[in-house]
């Protein structure tokens, strides 16, 4: 699930009416603030993106080349499950997922 952005008069309290009486699959977000609207969230963590511009940064003020610096995917995320939806939905994500994982709700 990406973003609201594309919603007019987006209304949360309803997506999350929708969302709780109608979720039958999986259902995935990258974004730590969509997880109430889905089952797994896997959200990137912001300042692990900020420590790689800096080292690039440190890389090429120290004479490196940016077409020799690899882009890397993110290594880190915040982990997040919606056990309500999940349960709806017949979903069980394995223990070291949901131990893991903070829980959230609709």
């Amino acid at each position: 699930i990406g973003n609201n952005a594309g919603i007019t008069n987006w209304d949360s309290e309803r997506a999350k009416a929708v969302v709780s009486g109608n979720s039958r699959r999986f259902s995935v977000t990258y974004l730590d603030w969509m997880t109430t609207y889905s089952m797994l969230g896997m959200a990137k963590i912001a300042g692990e993106q900020g420590e790689w511009a800096a080292k690039t940064a440190l890389l090429i003020l120290n004479g490196a080349k940016p077409r020799d610096i690899p882009v890397v995917a993110n290594r880190r995320w915040l982990l997040y499950v919606n056990p309500p939806l999940l349960r709806k939905a017949g979903f069980e994500l394995p223990r070291d997922i949901t131990r893991r994982a903070k829980q959230v709700a609709p």
